[in-house]
């Protein structure tokens, strides 16, 4: 710490106006000019010649080439000891000195994938919650959430659920060493030691996981925005003439404040750790610091001014960051600036004046100016010294407290007033974080800057009690004043007791401020620009529908179309969800491939399996060969085509309405050739292996193939295994065959197909089963083959079963079958069908006798021995010949 007072009460004085020349004015402006100020026009016109501060603005520009404070936010980190105590007053920021850094990392993984980095950002307590910038962003700290021991979890550095950029903070009332840091470097080369506890000094603990799309520099640039300070506010202290818990000598009663008059207050009465000196004045007693008039400045600070929004904001506030290399008078004159405020001190006591002056407390007239002694006017400044235009500068908190230009403020009719020149003058605000309020700073200087009329001469010994920055009126025919207002801005008592004073003109309504006097400001990005992420365009979902290799409509699909002459797209990712439960059923990458030659999207059908009839959700996203961000399309709605389950679908659900409800349309399946067969279950089984069973969360399979060949001799037998479970559904699968060929002119092939699906499909519970067995053999022309197949099904509100059996025999082409039809259904019909032109009996022995042939589409009785026959109607072959048994008649006919 810099102690920056040889005399503390002498050194606070530089930036308050003159009073009564004591000895705290010697040690200000000399014992020279001490002794002369009063002593007539002489010592005036040095005053008028250095025009010393008597308007808002002049006494800003007066600081100008001093040891100001009109500086930036310090972006880069500071390293090293040799630094000045600094500490925040308001809102502020800054980039901390580094205390330390070290890497570390997980056991068992990566050595050194964490950085963590340890910044001090004062040397007062700051307890609350900063904010922080990371690379030129302003990022949000996850404060609410549960804490790693390395800190709280950054937002925008959590990727895919994982995070990779930490804050740790303390406040600067730990009593004991860090816990993170010293459990991660107190056995590294530089440990950090029990005794690093940084004792009334907060500090951040910063640490990334390494990730070179998030972090893409490779030194992370840290901005840190720490929590308001707490600072005495005497209208909060009871026992100081204020209501409240607040007490000087207690620091925990204190309050976080941006009041620019309470913080000067805390300053010229000093800023304490504790019971040690920090800065600004030492041991100042209350009764230096009225109360009355520092809670009224506090008060004026306080009120709310409209916005042209909507909503209000305090009228001053202050955000700033003080170095302790800082002369306290310098910061206080800067803190003046926020607020419009003029510091007095008069006998040792200190008086503060915020906004527009109060009312008058001293009328005089022409007569009763002391004629004896000098008197001085100054109507207008020089030239060089005369401003129409102010031009203003302030850090602005969205712009990384960089400095920014404020909204000038100009006047054609000052300009005409002044020969039609423009005569701006700039004015940092460095301690003026607010942009409305640095324009009726603005306003306001270059309001009273016109304000010209300056006098001094002396006032007789009843005007003693006046001070700096009270109100007088003044009555001069002379000078054509009529209860003119007037400020003092200079007051020195003489030997004769007659005062010695300067005064400004004065209009109050310069420091009046409506919200249609406010001008927008616009502030734009800082820091490094993202890309942006590349949005899917084109993106187009329709129903559509996959056919089979003769052209059948066999399933629902959706189709989807997304802009195909686009640069860095790898693959397009697309999701399909049900409308009606979000569950998503289809996640799955695309080949992007080549554009369209006419520049239309592309176009995709999608391989899933999705519902007939059935309402959907799909969206996209382009996969990049970089790692650059593309983002997804929105959902669009789509329903499926009613394309149901048919003939030559077995395995899948909905067969109970597809079997044929009659024996008679088994045939033509059971006739059917066994290598069609074979080569259309292959697909089926290769099918459900790729698409059909794409609904399923959890899918096995298994193939099993072995193949011997000898020249054109070939032996080949493949089995293909299917397992799969769903939401509401469970499927198995198997199809095996068997191959023998000798080239073209011998084939044998065999096949075992097993197919079991249990579904519930929007509360419909299906379960179905089919087993298909046949074998065939064909040699030149001639072929036969035998089939088996069974099928099943039941529902809550039926059941069916059928078993078909069938031989055939095929010569140059023609086929002749025979074949055993069985079907039963739980509606209670049963049937049994024979297909055959002659149909036998035997016991066993050798013996055939066949009671019946089918011909020429009509069943005849071959022969039979009838014990008794109950009939009707008996007619003989040609209908000549009639018994009506039922009415006992008989007729003979002869041609």
């Amino acid at each position: 710490m810099l102690r920056i007072f040889p005399a503390a009460l002498a050194l606070l004085l530089a930036a308050t106006t003159l009073g009564h020349a004591e000895p705290i004015t010697i040690a200000l402006f000399g014992a020279a000019f001490a002794s002369t100020f009063a002593g007539g026009l002489v010592t005036l016109g040095i005053i008028f010649a250095a025009n010393y501060g008597f308007g808002l603005l002049q006494r800003a520009l007066s600081k100008k080439n001093k040891n100001d404070t009109a500086q930036g936010v310090q972006l880069q980190v500071s390293v090293g000891d040799n630094t000045p105590l600094a500490f925040p007053v308001g809102p502020s920021a800054d980039a901390g000195t580094r205390k330390y850094a070290g890497s570390w990392g997980q056991e068992g993984k990566t050595p050194n994938a964490y950085v963590s980095d340890v910044r001090q950002i004062a040397d007062i307590p700051l307890p609350g919650a900063p904010g922080l910038w990371v690379d030129g962003k302003k990022v949000t700290v996850l404060w609410s959430e549960a804490p790693a021991p390395q800190g709280y979890p950054v937002q925008e550095y959590r990727k895919d659920g994982v995070d990779y950029l930490w804050v740790r903070y303390n406040d600067g009332t730990q009593t004991t060493s860090d816990p993170f840091l010293y459990a991660k470097f107190s056995g590294s080369e530089h440990p950090w030691k029990s005794t690093m506890i940084g004792r009334g000094c907060p500090f951040v603990v910063l640490t990334a996981r390494y990730n070179t799309d998030l972090f893409k520099n490779g030194d992370i640039q840290y901005l840190v925005e720490p929590p308001l300070a707490r600072w005495y506010d005497l209208r909060r202290d009871s026992t100081a003439g204020g209501v409240g818990p607040q007490r000087w000598n207690d620091w925990t009663t204190w309050e976080p404040s941006a009041n620019p008059a309470v913080i000067i207050y805390n300053i010229i009465r000093g800023v304490y750790y504790g019971d040690e000196w920090v800065y600004g004045g030492q041991n100042l007693p209350a009764f230096r610091l009225p109360a009355s008039n520092w809670m009224a400045a506090a008060n004026e600070c306080d009120r709310p001014r409209a916005l042209a929004n909507g909503g209000s904001e305090p009228q001053f506030r202050c955000g700033y960051f003080i170095d302790g290399d800082k002369e306290p008078l310098a910061v206080i004159e800067e803190l003046q600036k926020a607020c419009s405020g003029r510091v007095s001190e008069s006998g040792g006591i200190f008086r503060m004046l915020v906004g527009a002056p109060g009312s008058a407390v001293y009328s005089f007239t022409d007569a009763d100016i002391i004629v004896t002694e000098g008197q001085s006017l100054l109507p207008f400044t020089k030239l060089d010294q005369t401003f129409n235009a102010i031009e203003a500068t302030y850090p602005e908190p969205a712009e990384q407290w960089s400095t920014k230009d404020a909204p000038a403020r100009y006047s054609s009719v000052l300009e005409a007033q002044d020969g039609g020149r423009r005569l701006p003058t700039p004015i940092n605000f460095a301690a003026v974080p607010f942009a409305v309020q640095v324009q009726q700073l603005m306003t306001t200087m270059i309001e009273d800057e016109r304000r010209f009329r300056v006098h001094a001469f002396s006032l007789p010994p009843d005007a003693y009690p006046l001070q700096s920055n009270d109100v007088v009126t003044w009555t001069s025919a002379r000078n054509g004043y009529v209860n003119k207002k007037f400020i003092i801005t200079k007051k020195a008592g003489r030997r004769t007791y007659n005062q010695a004073v300067i005064l400004k003109e004065l209009e109050p309504g310069d420091y009046g401020w409506s919200s249609d006097k406010e001008l927008p400001v616009i502030t734009g990005p800082v820091g490094p620009l993202p890309v942006p992420p590349q949005l899917m365009t084109g993106w187009q979902v329709f129903p559509d529908t996959i056919f089979d290799e003769n052209g059948n409509a066999r399933r629902p699909t959706i189709l989807v179309k997304f802009d195909g002459d686009l640069d860095d797209v790898a693959t397009v990712r697309i999701q399909v969800r049900l409308a009606t439960s979000d569950d998503v059923v289809f996640d799955g990458l695309v080949p992007y491939g080549k554009p369209n030659a006419d520049g239309s999207p592309k176009a995709v059908k999608l391989s899933g399996t999705f519902l007939p009839n059935t309402n959907y959700e799909v969206r996209g996203i382009f996969e990049p060969f970089s790692a650059r961000e593309t983002d997804w399309s929105a959902w669009l709605p789509v329903k499926t085509l009613n394309i149901r389950l048919g003939d030559n679908d077995v395995y899948l659900p909905g067969m109970v309405e597809e079997i044929n409800r009659n024996v008679g349309n088994m045939l033509p399946p059971l006739q059917e050739d066994i290598r069609t067969i074979i080569e259309r279950e292959n697909k089926s089984a290769q099918q459900a292996l790729e698409q059909d069973a794409g609904q399923f969360r959890n899918k096995q399979s298994q193939i099993t193939q072995i193949k011997a060949a000898y020249d054109t001799v070939t032996a080949e037998y493949k089995s293909v295994v299917l397992a799969a479970t769903g939401p509401g559904s469970a499927i198995v699968q198997r199809l095996d065959t068997y191959d023998a060929k000798i080239a073209d002119k011998a084939s044998v092939s065999a096949l075992v197909s097993i197919g079991l699906v249990a579904t519930d499909v929007n509360g419909v519970i299906t379960g179905t089963g089919t087993i298909i067995q046949g074998v065939q053999a064909s040699v030149a022309g001639m072929s036969a083959q035998g089939q088996f197949r069974t099928y099943v099904t039941a529902t809550e509100t039926g059941a069916e079963a059928t078993v078909g059996l069938a031989a055939s025999a095929t010569a140059n082409g023609a086929t002749r079958s025979a074949a055993i039809l069985l079907s039963s259904r739980s509606d209670g019909k049963t049937m049994a069908g024979l297909v055959a032109d002659l149909i036998y009996f035997t016991d066993g022995s050798g013996n055939k006798q066949f009671p019946f042939v089918f011909s020429g589409g009509v069943m005849r009785a071959n022969f039979a021995n009838i014990g008794t026959i109950t009939a009707g109607y008996i007619q003989s072959p040609d209908g000549l010949h009639v018994y009506n048994v039922a009415a006992g008649t008989q007729e003979w006919w002869r041609l």
